[in-house]
């Protein structure tokens, strides 16, 4: 996911069958869902503002006295798209540290109400659980800064003299750090889940090489200290990926999950031999060739397609054979939207349409 604008063109068959479904969507709406089995969706970005702006504020996130409740971001949860799917539950990544801290904000005020369910309506009674972490579209150094050594939080220029941008990256590491602490002290649940969504990105827009692995060695080391999940975010650059995993998390062939698990305090049989416990890991949107899949599976990570499948041209074609294939074990394959990008061809423009 990126904040870059994505072009597509709308056809008037397109925009017929799209409303003839949503028509007929709000009608089984009084008889049930489209699915008999609960989807979560691993990835829908309700922060982004393409898809917070999409809709008018709805009566279920106005009517209530309580202002707290009150979220633009619910307002797409509530469309029949949506509630026909039987979608149970959605991750909702950040991309920026602002993102990360006025959504926890919107989730968490749920967190001061006696059962902790105030506003499951406004919801739709769909579960909501997020991450906090930088994009690597969002990592130039002209918009957040060089990203400082992990341990003592000090960078300097070539010549030895402090950066000028380097309290603006020290201010966003200290913001991540205090979000997930306060987090942790939620008195009925957690929201943030894993950090993300990080990792790299070569294609064309996005920063540099030399300004995205240092915020990614960031955040694995942060995953790292924490014993968080990681929501990766990878395209055309696979091997900087795995090496940057594996210098972070080494690889020991003598350690298995039972050894690791099974160990207090991070140590094998009570020794000063200290067991790094391997990442858990999510590969989002999955778009690489097969051999990458293949060492992502062999690792243990989770895979998620999107409607990146769906896609015309030879692009998809890989993955879709993967699929065909059964490469990726059910117990590992998630799906999701990557809203607002990532849909069926002409979807954005056919909403605006149907919406008026």
């Amino acid at each position: 996911m990126s904040t870059s604008t994505r072009k597509s063109t709308t056809t008037s068959s397109d925009t017929n069958d799209c409303r003839k479904m949503t028509e007929e969507g709000e009608d089984e709406s009084k008889k049930g869902n489209i699915y008999d089995y609960p989807l979560i969706d691993v990835d829908c970005n309700l922060i982004h503002s393409d898809l917070a702006s999409l809709l008018p504020t709805s009566a279920s996130t106005t009517t209530d006295s309580d202002s707290k409740f009150n979220s633009k971001y619910f307002n797409i949860l509530h469309h029949p798209s949506t509630s026909q799917s039987n979608i149970r539950a959605m991750f909702v990544p950040s991309s920026t540290i602002d993102e990360a801290e006025e959504f926890h904000k919107v989730l968490s005020a749920q967190s001061d109400d006696a059962d902790g369910d105030g506003d499951a309506d406004r919801r739709n009674n769909i579960d909501l659980r997020m991450s906090v972490g930088i994009h690597p579209y969002h990592t130039s150094r002209e918009e957040i800064g060089p990203c400082f050594e992990f341990d003592d939080c000090t960078t300097s220029t070539s010549d030895g003299e402090e950066d000028s941008n380097n309290s603006s990256s020290s201010n966003i590491q200290e913001r991540i750090e205090a979000l997930l602490k306060k987090d942790e002290q939620l008195q009925l649940r957690r929201y943030i889940t894993c950090i993300g969504e990080t990792g790299l990105d070569y294609s064309d827009g996005f920063p540099d090489r030399e300004e995205q692995l240092p915020w990614f060695e960031f955040q694995l080391r942060l995953a790292k200290k924490y014993d968080m999940p990681l929501f990766i975010h990878e395209r055309l650059a696979f091997d900087d990926t795995v090496r940057l995993l594996d210098s972070v998390f080494p690889v020991d062939s003598e350690i298995d999950d039972k050894e690791v698990e099974g160990t207090e305090e991070g140590c094998r049989d009570g020794s000063n031999t200290k067991i790094i416990r391997p990442p858990k890991v999510i590969i989002h949107c999955f778009t690489g060739k097969k051999e990458e899949l293949k060492e992502y599976i062999s690792r243990g990570y989770y895979i998620s397609v999107s409607g990146y499948i769906l896609k015309g041209g030879d692009g998809p074609n890989e993955i879709n054979q993967c699929l065909k294939e059964g490469i990726i074990p059910l117990d590992k394959l998630m799906i999701e939207t990557d809203a607002p990008y990532m849909g069926f061809k002409t979807c954005r423009e056919t909403f605006y349409d149907i919406e008026g």
